[in-house]
């Protein structure tokens, strides 16, 4: 028997009796799909009777490989360091918690991998479980990236950083990337949904891009 108490549109919403008032009940709020656009992409959202927006979840829409080479020519002529930033997360499936949490000490010395931590502000670091953490493969290219990002690391050693050297901020990567125009389409939610993408298209098996990815096998979640 489900014991859910969430209540789909059109059904009761119990209201917390008083000290003496009996329990009462008020509808709840009708939502109404309707269909915008966002970044260029077309998006559905629903909105209730006063037309409060509550987004649904997004479909990601993973960069092909030449749409990534030349928005990255774009990016580079802007914020070389934000360009490095997004190719590194478009080709590791970082998630932004994951992105804006590593440090130079994950990154594995002279091999082609880095160690990807699950997020937990706060924690001490300490040798993980391996639920904990993944190892997800670099190629020499992103080897390089990271190299060069490692090289003048934030506070606490955070190898992504925004131009002024603070954590990774999505504004700030959309507005000084001018994101809407170098990327249209497409959001940086979209860019570990890229990296599975590539993987799949050189040939890795779904189950081995699930574990690089930090995904269950056949996750229909929206990434980011």
């Amino acid at each position: 028997m489900s014991t859910s108490h969430e209540a789909s549109p059109g059904s009761l919403i119990p209201l917390a009796p008083g000290p003496s008032v009996p329990r009462t009940f008020a509808p709840a709020p009708q939502l109404l799909p309707r269909s915008v656009r966002v970044a260029g992409s077309p998006i559905t959202i629903l909105t209730d009777r006063a037309g409060t927006p509550t987004p649904l979840e997004r479909t990601p829409r993973p960069f092909t490989r030449a749409e990534l080479e030349v928005a990255w020519v774009q990016w580079s002529a802007l914020d070389p360091r934000l360009a490095d930033t997004v190719m590194v997360l478009a080709h590791t499936a970082l998630r932004w918690d994951e992105a804006r949490a590593l440090t130079v000490d994950d990154l594995v010395p002279h091999a082609h991998q880095i160690i990807v931590r699950a997020h937990c502000p706060g924690r001490v670091r300490r040798p993980l479980e391996p639920a904990l953490h993944r190892r997800v493969p670099v190629s020499l290219r992103i080897r390089q990236a990271l190299r060069r990002l490692a090289s003048t690391p934030g506070p606490q050693g955070l190898v992504f950083t925004d131009p002024d050297g603070a954590p990774l901020c999505r504004a700030t990567v959309r507005r000084v990337l001018d994101w809407y125009h170098t990327a249209p389409g497409h959001g940086l939610a979209d860019l570990p949904a890229t990296a599975a993408q590539l993987w799949a298209d050189d040939g890795a098996p779904r189950a081995v891009v699930a574990e690089w990815s930090g995904r269950p096998a056949g996750s229909s979640r929206s990434w980011g």
